[in-house]
């Protein structure tokens, strides 16, 4: 994150920026001065920045045969032909194996391809609860005859294009520089293919409304950075993200947007988004709620979990406190900490459990699998979760499905995620003593704990990812139906 490479990169989408938020009333000529410079930029970038760790299937297996070399720099996108070439169904193919799909052209008028702009994907390190909603409403609607590309980012050692559930996935540049590559690769190859571009806006915006502007589009924002550039970037870059969010939220003002919760809703009303522009539309859990919780077995000793992505913006040595906190007043308490992390604050966190007065009692697991992350959501008393801002906290709905329910901050997203009092508990204010009296309290009135536990079970069975798709593609069937509020 702070290698110059990637400082660079990160600056030159803003530079982009600038005279668009000022000079609306030249925007054609702005962007037609800027494209050619824009590509010089990001041809520089291709060889000079981006770490190519990426290969193609076919690049992997066959790499000096293609003229490559294992792991040389190719530019994305060289080896795809333009859209003149094509095969008799219409898919744009180059001929070699593993490099592109075949898509045949589906009927019907609302069958679409659809251009998905994200920075990262399923498969990414660093992906969380948006990427499993975005690959999952991606596979149900090519189950509905659509076709759907990502363009994303890459990262060490994956695999530059790859086919999942039908849809495409063609990562580009890293997590600096997938902004610039995008808009070269959407320029060169893909701006006839698209119907519908869908942008999710993750920190950075890929800009697409500046050109791509004859195009129906779709924001996606599950939730705003805010605070969180404080959390998760390093200075100047946090003071600069956060003073330019503002700026970019109302440069896109006009343009229908998707998101999760009331409380982004809320947010994106207050950066100028008109009432009629913001659909929120409810998150689906990939687990099965559990068919009863009568035969449920928890763990001995009353447990807290504590789970996910040991980052700076989750704030785990929060929960780590509110357990030592907690711990005076029950004896039994054990923690859990399941969790990776990389750099400063895993280290924080790793030396808040070994300064613990309780230390034996906590239990860090480091990351755990998927059969491992169920077990402990049915067998924990409470899930504590901590975070800065959430788009909604997946986490918390997963964890009521296995009879668990949560105790959390009071912040965007896990306000919305949880019914205070009913299906779980939210701090009144965000500090581990608090937490710490609600986990006393929560686990002193069995009575009230099992209502509660109930209540958090029975709501997470609304939360479907068929329901999740069914009016997410309700709001697509009325962009493309050529609703003249769609663009802006």
């Amino acid at each position: 994150m702070h290698d110059r490479a990637g400082m660079r990169a990160f600056f030159m989408p803003y530079a982009m920026q600038a005279p668009l938020f000022y000079n609306t009333a030249t925007e054609a000529s702005v962007l037609t001065s800027i494209s050619t410079p824009l590509d010089s930029a990001s041809r520089f970038l291709a060889f000079h920045v981006t770490p190519y760790t990426c290969m193609s299937k076919a690049e992997n297996l066959r790499g000096e045969e293609y003229g490559t070399g294992a792991g040389r720099a190719v530019p994305w996108g060289r080896h795809i032909r333009r859209r003149d070439d094509r095969d008799s169904d219409g898919a744009v193919s180059d001929g070699r194996p593993g490099t592109w799909a075949h898509f045949p052209k589906p009927g019907g008028s609302l069958r679409m391809n659809i251009l998905w702009f994200t920075w990262k994907d399923k498969a990414n390190p660093r992906a969380g609860g948006a990427e499993f909603m975005n690959e999952e409403l991606a596979a149900r609607l090519v189950r509905d005859g659509h076709r759907v590309i990502f363009l994303v980012g890459g990262f060490p050692g994956c695999v530059r294009e790859e086919e999942i559930g039908g849809y495409r996935i063609i990562r580009l540049g890293n997590r600096w520089t997938v902004y610039l590559e995008a808009y070269r690769y959407y320029r060169r190859y893909m701006k006839d293919w698209a119907d519908l571009i869908i942008e999710e806006i993750n920190t950075i915006p890929f800009l697409t409304q500046f050109y791509a502007r004859n195009k129906p589009r779709i924001f996606i924002i599950y939730q705003l950075c805010r605070e969180i550039w404080f959390y998760e970037m390093f200075f100047p870059l946090n003071l600069l993200g956060y003073l330019m969010e503002p700026l970019y939220l109302y440069a896109m003002r006009k343009n229908i947007c998707i998101t999760e919760s009331e409380s982004t809703r809320k947010d994106l009303r207050r950066f100028g988004f008109a009432e009629d522009r913001v659909h929120v539309f409810p998150i689906g859990i990939g687990m099965e709620p559990l068919e009863e919780l009568g035969g449920l077995e928890k763990f001995p000793e009353p447990t807290l979990l504590s789970l996910g992505a040991l980052r700076s913006m989750k704030r785990t040595v929060h929960q780590v406190e509110a357990f030592n906190f907690a711990k005076a007043e029950s004896r039994g308490l054990k923690l859990i900490v399941a969790g990776d992390g990389s750099g400063d604050y895993k280290e924080r966190v790793l030396q808040a459990v070994a300064d613990s007065p309780y230390r034996d009692d906590i239990d860090y697991l480091g990351g755990v699998g998927l059969d491992t992350k169920y077990e402990l959501m049915r067998r924990s008393h409470l899930i504590l979760v901590t975070s800065v801002k959430e788009g909604w906290g997946l986490i918390v709905t997963e964890a009521a499905s296995q009879g668990t329910p949560a105790i959390v901050y009071n912040v965007d997203g896990l306000r919305d995620s949880v019914i205070n009092g009913f299906s779980g508990l939210i701090c009144r204010e965000n500090s581990p003593a608090e937490m710490a009296r609600l986990i006393t309290s929560a686990l002193s009135n069995r009575e009230k704990y099992e209502a509660m536990r109930m209540s958090a079970w029975k709501l997470s069975k609304e939360y479907t990812l068929d329901r999740s798709y069914a009016e997410f593609a309700a709001i697509l069937r009325r962009v493309c139906r050529g609703n003249p509020r769609v663009s802006g």
